[in-house]
């Protein structure tokens, strides 16, 4: 669920993909080690995302507020993603956003609902594209991530700091070791030999 945006459904709409492309992004960097390796692409999450208009029902079922239907005319994005359990990601993804939301609120997301898909795998997925099935959005609205390798997000600059501090960084980061490990082996990298 988002914000109000401004524009067109159309207009909503892509704004909303921006927003979870960033999401995706964010995910991405927790999941792999490095996006763009042909050696991980095997391992990238995958998610498929769908435009739909919440209706207000009175049934418990369907418990849209008045605000999930009036805010951009209901217009919301369902997903499916699907991480893989050889990543970095320790934790189930509906674990990992609820204890890490902070860190995917962006733009104009309002709520990110995550739960895991245990059964009806196909009622599910039928579920979440469901206004496109019914052509009250267009196929073309459908979100595929990951895109290309060419569309993934380039490499961060390297960090501002030291030669000292960004190889302390580059050994935690490739070997997953604590601070003082690393500062352990970058002192017994850089300090000089003694015979």
């Amino acid at each position: 669920m988002f914000q109000h945006l401004a524009g067109s459904a159309d207009a909503k709409i892509r704004q909303m993909e921006q927003d979870i492309t960033q999401v995706y992004q964010r995910l991405l960097t927790r999941t792999v080690r490095n996006p763009r390796s042909p050696l991980w692409q095997p391992f990238l999450p995958n998610g498929i995302f769908f435009p739909d208009r919440a209706g207000y029902r009175g049934s418990k079922r369907f418990n849209n507020s008045i605000s999930d239907v009036s805010i951009n005319d209901g217009i919301h994005v369902h997903g499916v993603i699907l991480t893989h359990r050889w990543g970095r990601l320790q934790e189930p993804l509906d674990v990992h956003f609820a204890e890490h939301w902070d860190r995917y609120h962006i733009g104009k997301i309002r709520r990110i609902h995550i739960e895991p898909i245990t059964h009806e795998v196909v009622r599910t997925t039928d579920y979440a594209g469901k206004a496109v099935k019914r052509r009250d959005f267009s196929t073309e609205r459908i979100l595929v991530l990951p895109q290309s390798v060419s569309e993934l997000p380039d490499k961060k600059p390297r960090p501002l700091g030291t030669s000292q501090e960004r190889l302390v960084k580059d050994l935690q980061s490739s070997w997953n070791v604590s601070d003082e490990v690393a500062q352990d082996i970058c002192s017994a990298l850089t300090s000089p030999k003694t015979r």
